[in-house]
């Protein structure tokens, strides 16, 4: 994986044409400004890149329950409001992207207790380990053994059947952690402690991200699922259906309304979920004439999203 632009100058040996000390001069970052652009980097990958839709598993979350952190020290709770505060907050100093809603807050919090707790009653530690850090975000997340307790963590999950979708949702959680933690402005910045952690925590979410699409190809389809040619199959069924029926016109009337969603639906695949939301007659759906000067004249129905109040956001 290449290194992110962001990082600090000193992990960095060569730059392509460039002498070391010019490289140098031009990539003094201060710790501040490099946990913000890790922190907008974290935003844009999530926005941008493809992940596996996280769907929530009733065990996981009943096993979660069972190990999670209930006894909360009064730093820790400190923690957890500031934390709280610095996400939410509409403006903010130290934040370099935009304030996230609390249930986002509430999930990375849930996920942080539940890492504290596997930390203080399942994780073995090795021969010759030190004595295992406070249970406080400042003392576990920013370690410098965090990207080795994650894997730990990680591999617990897995031997007790917890889904990827779960554990990659848990991953973005604790990244998100981690980019708080390393803003902190009493936070040592070095190369073992910052970025070969966060790093090392991007891998292990993008390999969970990878693995639970992967279980996605292989689970069991949902009973009510049909195939895209099955689709087209049935609309022309409907429209068959509605043209051979004779009778009363409410029963007609009923097989044209089928007939007309069906169309909407499977006439092609919608680009994005904006093209139906906006659906409108006269507005985004509207009767074009094949000639300009005949408004009266044949034509069709198109769907025309050119006006700025038809468009869908995109990033």
């Amino acid at each position: 994986m290449p290194r992110p632009f962001w990082k600090s100058p000193r992990t960095v040996t060569r730059y392509d044409g460039v002498p070391p000390r010019t490289r140098l001069a031009h990539c003094q970052i201060t710790h501040t400004a490099a946990c913000q652009l890790a922190e907008i980097a974290f935003e844009e990958e999530l926005a941008t890149a493809w992940y596996a839709e996280f769907e929530e598993n009733e065990a996981d979350v009943a096993q979660a329950r069972t190990y999670k952190l209930t006894t909360i020290s009064k730093a820790l709770a400190a923690e957890i409001s500031a934390f709280k505060a610095r996400r939410t907050r509409v403006i903010c100093r130290h934040r370099a992207g935009r304030a996230v809603q609390s249930t986002t807050v509430e999930s990375d919090i849930g996920t942080l207790l539940r890492f504290l707790g596997w930390m203080k009653t399942h994780r073995q530690r090795t021969d010759g380990e030190e004595e295992p850090p406070a249970l406080t975000m400042k003392a576990v997340v920013g370690s410098c053994e965090f990207g080795r307790y994650v894997e730990e963590y990680v591999g617990w999950l897995q031997e007790r059947g917890v889904l990827f979708s779960s554990i990659a949702n848990y991953t973005n959680s604790l990244v998100s952690l981690l980019t708080y933690v390393m803003s902190d402005e009493g936070y040592e910045a070095t190369d073992e402690s910052v970025f070969t952690i966060y790093e090392q925590l991007c891998n292990i979410r993008r390999q969970a991200h990878s693995a639970a699409a992967q279980d996605r190809m292989y689970r069991r389809r949902n009973p009510n699922w049909i195939e895209w040619v099955r689709c087209q199959e049935i609309r022309m069924d409907c429209i068959d259906k509605y043209e051979g029926t004779k009778g009363a016109p409410a029963k007609k009337m009923s097989l044209l309304r089928d007939v007309v969603v069906l169309c909407s639906l499977t006439c092609l695949p919608p680009d994005r979920v904006g093209v139906i939301r906006l659906l409108r007659f006269d507005h985004t759906l509207r009767w074009i004439p094949d000639v300009d000067e005949d408004p009266d004249g044949p034509g069709a129905w198109w769907i025309d999203l050119t006006a700025r109040s038809a468009r869908h956001k995109t990033r």
